[in-house]
């Protein structure tokens, strides 16, 4: 019974606190980078900046 509770308690928190969400744009000299202009920083922009 205080095993439910406890679990009850922790899940009510957990729901309470706010999600980390990933950022929408690029911050900073970040965008220099991104070389397709996709708004993410990949592989195929390390690929396009070494030609």
């Amino acid at each position: 019974m205080i095993k439910n509770l406890m679990d009850s308690m922790k899940k009510s928190k957990m729901e309470k606190m706010p999600k980390k969400a990933m950022p929408k744009h690029l911050v900073g000299k970040q965008s220099k980078l991104d070389m397709n202009k996709n708004g993410k920083i990949d592989a195929e922009d390390f690929k396009m900046l070494k030609k």
